[in-house]
């Protein structure tokens, strides 16, 4: 029988580095300037929004224009103001103009997003913030995934506000576009997420000034968990489940923790994440490895890449004959990627099962990889969830955290516009990774009591209902 495994087809650099050309990647992340993941991830909206609709400001035409009424204010204030559409009574009133533009456009030099369109012109990331251009890839690939609804979020021009529309009017006018050819880069583990993820925008899309003031919180939360989602089902290795969460324990940001709560614990909290995050850029590899199969021979673009338990099932689908000689070809996989890179020369064991064949190859691995590249790689995920999601709790650590306002975002999108029973919306948050234990749910109950969104009203008068919220 021929190879499940295609061992001839992988191509191993030269110099050592943990590097596959044919294989898309899983995770954005860098083994080098990670922590520029923090608190931008307005720049990656931005990014992300010109990959879709190819529109870039001009700056050399911007740079001819000349500017002389306001000094300290942002020349794109001035420009707007310059426009043909209005008639200024004298000089006095177009300086006043400006100063409003300035105030309304922008905030200590950053743009506002007063519509949509706008997000196409918040910044660029810099040279040296390439983790950030690659979060913007892989939510393009993974998250937005060609969805026309959420591309028409960065592409319609459409307002009914006559300010808004001068504004946007006169920055198009030093638009120009450039259309770059783009290949897919990410393979999507997690289709239950990333759906989830676009069902609750396109509710959320609905509500323009909300969707504005959270797209942002939303994305960032969605990548996180994504990330966490993937590495706990990646430890399990064969029994990996990628078709629903294994929800984690969140607290919440203005109740007391004590170390008793599953918040706290190694089993249930970020903990877990915590304690495993390091093994993440191994995994990746291995994964990526593991591509290179006959199941995934097309050679029209990059190969996609699934998790251990995905591929062990469709091998076993094939039956007996398969499982063997992937078991063969996984022992000479570990001999090709030891004789490779030989940092050592203690002799290899070679277990007889796919699961702890799987598991020392990730071992080799994860001992052949730089300690300072995979803690780097795997503190992307912390980053992703600092100050917002992830909160210091003294000698706890690190814990999942919820705030006020984005349990009441959650509970909107989930809620939508018919209400549903309490118990309803717990589990639909533990669809989307959050668990919350009896202290904390008392809490919530209290806080929809006072906020007015919990119904009692039903049949048998005990059952709790909350309410639409938007």
């Amino acid at each position: 029988m021929e190879r499940i495994i295609l061992l001839d087809e992988i191509q191993f650099p030269s110099t050592l580095k943990h590097t596959l050309a044919k294989p898309k990647k899983l995770f954005p992340f860098l083994t080098k300037n990670t922590t520029h993941i923090k608190g931008n991830f307005n720049i990656v909206i931005s990014d992300l929004a010109r990959s879709i609709t190819n529109l870039r400001i001009n700056n050399k035409e911007f740079d001819q224009v000349e500017f002389h009424h306001v000094e300290g204010l942002n020349k794109l204030s001035e420009f707007i103001a310059n426009s043909k559409n209005i008639d200024f009574p004298d000089e006095a009133a177009k300086v006043d103009f400006i100063r409003f533009i300035n105030t309304y456009l922008f905030d200590h030099g950053n743009i506002n997003i007063i519509h949509t369109y706008l997000y196409n012109f918040i910044g660029e990331s810099q040279p040296n913030q390439s983790v950030l251009r690659n979060l913007s890839e892989f939510v393009k690939d993974v998250f937005v995934a060609h969805d026309e609804g959420i591309e028409k979020i960065f592409k319609d021009k459409k307002t009914e506000d006559i300010l808004t529309k001068l504004i946007i009017s006169e920055i198009e006018k030093l638009v120009e576009t450039k259309t770059k050819s783009h290949e897919e880069s990410y393979s999507d583990l997690l289709p239950y997420m990333t759906t989830a993820f676009r069902e609750d925008l396109k509710f959320l899309m609905k509500y323009k000034d909300y969707f504005i003031s959270n797209f942002g919180i939303l994305l960032n939360y969605y990548t996180f968990m994504y990330s966490i989602q993937s590495l706990l089902q990646f430890e399990k290795f064969t029994n990996g489940n990628y078709e629903e969460a294994s929800p984690l324990y969140f607290s919440l940001e203005w109740e007391a923790v004590t170390k008793k709560r599953p918040v706290a614990s190694n089993l249930f909290g970020y903990k877990v994440v915590k304690e495993t995050a390091f093994n993440l850029y191994a995994h990746e590899y291995v994964l990526r490895l593991l591509s290179h199969n006959i199941f995934n021979r097309d050679d029209s673009g990059k190969k996609e890449v699934v998790g251990y338990s995905t591929l062990v099932s469709k091998i076993e689908s094939h039956g007996p004959k398969y499982v063997e000689q992937f078991t063969k070809d996984l022992e000479d996989l570990i001999t090709v990627y030891a004789n490779w890179h030989p940092k050592h020369k203690e002799p290899l064991v070679v277990e007889q099962t796919i699961e702890m064949l799987l598991s020392q190859l990730f071992s080799l691995v994860k001992e052949k990889m730089h300690d300072d590249a995979q803690l780097k790689f795997g503190q992307s995920i912390e980053y992703l969830g600092q100050g917002t999601f992830l909160k210091t709790r003294g000698s706890l650590g690190y814990l999942l955290n919820m705030s006020h306002d984005f349990l009441i975002l959650m509970t909107s999108i989930i809620v939508k516009d018919q209400r549903i029973p309490f118990k309803t919306l717990l589990e639909e948050f533990e669809k989307r990774g959050i668990k919350f234990d009896r202290y904390s749910v008392e809490e919530i109950i209290t806080l929809f009591n006072n906020h007015n969104i919990l119904d009692k009203k039903s049949d048998s008068g005990d059952v709790l209902y909350v309410k639409p919220i938007l």
